[in-house]
Order: C-alpha cells, then structure tokens, then sequence
C-alpha cells in the first residue's frame, strides 16, 4: 500500500480509495514512468475501489467527456488510475454550476450524483470532475456496464 513507502503523501481520501502525490524519486518501478510529473495515483482499498477505478479509466476512455479530469493510465489491474494533479484550492459555485451544466448535457442529474466542490478541481483552467464513479449510476448514454 502506498500509504506505507516514505515516497507518497496522502492528498484524500474517500471510502473506497486514496490519492496520493509522489514526493520523491523512491518510488516502486511501477510508477517509474511518473516519477516527477504533476499526477496523482488513486490506490484503491479494495474490490469496490477497483471496480471504481476501472469504471472511471472505462468512462474516460470511451467519452472523454471536458467535465471530467482525464485518467492518464490505469495499473496493476485496476489496484491503481494515474490522474494529472489539479488546483483544488480555488473552485467556488460558480465552477461547481459550470461542471453540473456539462454534466447534465449528457447526464442525469440523481440522488448517486456527487458533484460538489470537494469533487472538483481546475485542470488547464477548466473546472472538471476529479472524483466520477458515481456516473455509472446517472450516464443517460451508456447501456449496463460490467467490469
């Protein structure tokens, strides 16, 4: 668990992964491709944080929808996403009104929808959603999914 190496900080954490942020060169060979690059690892704690991070990896994949920050890579079979670090320190309403607009363009908006600030960051100036696994639940678009 990243938790336990000396080379990654804790950023977050919800119920079913962390994020973390690589603070030295002394990260394990699977990261080795991201050493000193602005990303964040999201760890999952378990199943259900694999099966979160593969819907999202999967969401991103196929839609690359802009209200949603992009997954570079996802690793260790779904145990780790790769996404670029984002500014989490300046959303205001505003952004969160801007991203649910987005949202409910392809999207609705229901009572598994978790779109608030804390959820949100601006990637390349834009507010997008960090944290989307919910979207399984509220993507008008997509047929069942099963991973």
């Amino acid at each position: 668990m990243l938790k336990d190496m000396n080379c990654f900080s804790k950023i977050g954490s919800g119920s079913t992964r962390s994020a973390y942020i690589c603070v030295n060169n002394n990260a394990p060979n699977i990261f080795s491709d991201w050493i000193n690059k602005d990303i964040v690892i999201k760890e999952a704690k378990s199943e259900r944080g694999v099966r979160a991070n593969k819907f999202e990896y999967k969401i991103w994949s196929n839609n690359k929808f802009n209200f949603l920050c992009p997954i570079l890579t996802i690793l260790n079979e779904g145990e780790y996403i790769i996404m670029p670090k984002v500014n989490t320190t300046k959303i205001t309403e505003y952004h969160v009104s801007k991203v649910v607009s987005e949202y409910r363009k392809y999207c609705y908006l229901s009572i598994h929808s978790d779109i608030k600030k804390k959820n949100i960051g601006l990637y390349k100036g834009k507010p997008v959603l960090i944290d989307y696994p919910f979207i399984e639940q509220d993507y008008a678009g997509f047929d069942a999914i099963h991973l």
